[in-house]
This record gives structure tokens, C-alpha cells and sequence, in this order.
């Protein structure tokens, strides 16, 4: 840790960086593709949606998804349950004090 100088921030955004969104695209074939590579081993995310039912599920849902996911990146808004995640620490055999 450093102490607060006051100065700058290491990092301020450029004004491209705010229109970056802008040439994202988000395809129908992408998010179904994506959403049929899913694992269905892996834990269910804060929508308490199994992976394996986005899976099954990804030709219907697609395009809705889609639908979507451009809406919000032209809009910019991001809904906060879309940056939260279940995170579940996994500790190292042995003292799990140390």
C-alpha cells in the first residue's frame, strides 16, 4: 500500500474509452455458442439458473439474450445483478488457520 499523495489518478479514462461500448457487437450465434459450451458441473451464478438448463435451453433463449445484451450496451446501463458472482473460497489441504 502506498500513502494518498492527493495526486492523479493512475488511470482516468480517455473520452474513446467511454464510446468503447459503441462498437461492441453481440451476435445471436456468439451467445448461443457460449451458452452451449457452458459446463454443466459448474455452480449456479446469483440467478439461481443451472448451467445445464442455459445449455439445454440456448437455440430458444438466444435470441432474446441477445436482444438483450445489445440493448444494454447501447444504452450503457448495466444492471448490478449482472456484476455480482457467488464466490466460494476452496481452502489448501492442511491448517485452514494458517
Amino acid at each position: 500500500f502506498t500513502s494518498d499523495t492527493s495526486s492523479s489518478p493512475l488511470y482516468t479514462p480517455s473520452s474513446s474509452a467511454s464510446n468503447s461500448l459503441d462498437s461492441l457487437n453481440v451476435s445471436e450465434s456468439d451467445v448461443q455458442s457460449l451458452l452451449s459450451n457452458l459446463s454443466p458441473s459448474k455452480a449456479t451464478g446469483p440467478d439461481g439458473i443451472p448451467a445445464y438448463l442455459l445449455k439445454r435451453c440456448s437455440e430458444v433463449i438466444s435470441p432474446s439474450l441477445t436482444a438483450l445484451f445489445e440493448l444494454s450496451l447501447q444504452q450503457g446501463v448495466f444492471p448490478s445483478e449482472w456484476k455480482a458472482a457467488n464466490v466460494v473460497p476452496i481452502p489448501k489441504k492442511g491448517d485452514t488457520h494458517e
